[in-house]
């Protein structure tokens, strides 16, 4: 019979849900084993979560041999099944990346000998995603048609993938010491008689030896529930972690790298290089600003232009810039800065790629146009971020290069700066990567 599961993401069968899985039900992860595949119902009764996973376990269409309950988050109980290798006391994979990991997310993460899919919506466990792929298509597969159902808070696949809007976090990571949730066999009636009768311990009557094999599970059970209840309520009641606090990405107040390149340029070349008695040496672009530096010619009086003929020259209707004369009075250097105007901003909420990706493509594409360029670490690298700085030096139109670094999510310009005399323009910028959030506030 079809029924509805407890995420909102279509109906399933149970008997074509067990037959869409493969006999894969235990990965290992480092030097631990996991339970996988396990069929997850939602808890009705908190108090009852056993009695209810095992009514449905040995019901006719289950037949389940083992119980995992899962107490935190939305509450569970998972199924398992010996014919897919689960095993008492095995941990559940998916329970404990829930545990670490609420909300709704999906991932794909790299375990031994394939890929595990592993999904979680408003804090279930979506038991369609606990599966094990021995093949790197076919996770992929199926990782992109769940990818595509719906609206994920945060989608996990390995970089290799190259799956847009993802990001690669190692298993690892997500996996905690304490262990979330635990296989429990549906009855253990078989193994205490065994054991009584080793022991030697004659309870009376059949029915005695029943009813004491009952008191004896009813016991179990009360202890693990308890066990559960108490680990819930520590986790209710402790105290908060320090909220993470997200710095501000490092390209949040610089402007689209292709408005400012072609702002600056515009800027430079309307600039006069004929005022008399001065030479115009340079240009440079930065935080907002234009400036262009101004050498008197020769002495003042022999050669040397007066400081007042840089302001006639220069400022125009609509054009008033600051003219800063040299320092002292008798210098020979004057300066006439003004602001480069309004521009796009770069958006705050960008799709980065790898910081090592971006490293990578600015090398091999400025060797193809023969332009040495030098690459270093970004001086924002931290917890959050991490990128690099560059920079180039071209006798071309610097406008050329827009293409390369538009390419760049994160990236944008610091400086753009221009030699009159030798003809030479020399960029300098920086791009990002934004890691994945720390799970605790880093120090």
């Amino acid at each position: 019979m079809a029924k509805k599961n407890d995420f909102g993401m279509g109906d399933f069968d149970d008997a074509s849900y067990e037959a869409s899985f493969n006999d894969v039900g235990v990965v290992k992860v480092g030097k631990r084993e996991y339970a996988i595949g396990l069929l997850w119902h939602k808890i009705d009764d908190v108090s009852k979560a056993a009695n209810e996973a095992r009514s449905l376990a040995t019901s006719e269409n289950q037949k389940a041999d083992f119980f995992c309950l899962r107490l935190t988050g939305d509450a569970q109980f998972g199924l398992g099944f010996k014919a897919r290798g689960h095993k008492n006391g095995l941990p559940s994979l998916a329970a404990q990346l829930a545990s670490a990991k609420g909300g709704k997310w999906i991932g794909l993460f790299e375990v031994e000998n394939g890929y595990y899919l592993a999904a979680v919506y408003e804090d279930a466990i979506m038991s369609e995603c606990d599966r094990f792929f021995s093949d790197a298509d076919a996770a992929k597969e199926e990782f992109e048609n769940f990818y595509n159902s719906t609206d994920w808070k945060e989608t996990i696949a390995p970089e290799s993938f190259e799956i847009p809007g993802t990001t690669e976090v190692p298993i690892a990571r997500l996996l905690e010491d304490r262990i979330a949730c635990r296989l429990q066999a549906v009855s253990k009636r078989g193994a205490l008689i065994k054991t009584l009768v080793g022991l030697g311990i004659v309870v009376g009557t059949v029915g005695g030896v029943n009813w004491y094999l009952k008191h004896l599970e009813d016991l179990e059970l009360a202890r693990i529930i308890a066990i559960e209840a108490e680990n819930a309520k520590k986790q209710l009641f402790a105290p908060k972690q320090d909220e993470i606090k997200i710095p501000d990405a490092p390209w949040i107040r610089y402007p689209v790298a292709s408005y400012f390149i072609d702002s600056c340029v515009k800027n430079v070349n309307s600039f006069p290089l004929d005022i008399p008695g001065w030479e115009v040496k340079e240009f440079i672009c930065t935080d907002g600003y234009v400036a262009a530096a101004v050498d008197r010619s020769g002495e003042l009086g022999k050669g040397g232009g007066s400081f007042n003929w840089i302001k006639l020259m220069v400022e125009k209707e609509g054009f008033k810039p600051t003219i800063i004369p040299p320092p002292g009075g008798n210098g020979n250097r004057a300066s006439v800065q003004w602001e480069i105007g309004e521009l796009p901003k770069i958006p705050v909420d960008l799709e980065t790629i790898k910081w090592t990706k971006m490293r990578d493509g600015l090398i091999v594409v400025m060797d193809e146009r023969f332009v040495p360029i030098s690459i270093s670490d970004g001086p924002s690298n931290s917890d959050f971020f991490r990128g690099i700085a560059f920079s180039f030096s071209t006798t071309e139109d610097p406008r050329q290069f827009t293409d390369i670094i538009s390419a760049l999510p994160g990236a944008f310009v610091t400086s753009l700066s221009y030699e009159v005399t030798n003809n030479v323009w020399t960029l300098e910028g920086q791009a990002y990567e934004q890691l994945p959030l720390p799970t605790t506030q880093p120090n």
